[in-house]
């Protein structure tokens, strides 16, 4: 039997998102926030994080 995932409110992304860590925020809303990755794996590299407690993308709400 599998062990359900609890979210970690701790994550990296729950850190940024509460301006615990320092992010280059290119958008936001009630949603979402889009920041600049640290480590881009090409030009204009962006993160689109949900705001919403989310542990993996089956979790995030589709609209």
């Amino acid at each position: 039997m599998a062990e359900k995932t609890i979210y970690d409110s701790n994550n990296i992304f729950a850190k940024i998102l509460r301006a615990e860590i320092p992010s280059h925020r290119v958008y936001e809303d009630d949603a979402v926030v889009a920041f600049m990755d640290v480590m881009p794996q090409g030009p204009g590299h962006t993160l689109v994080v949900p705001k919403a407690p989310s542990r993996n993308l089956l979790d995030a709400d589709p609209a």
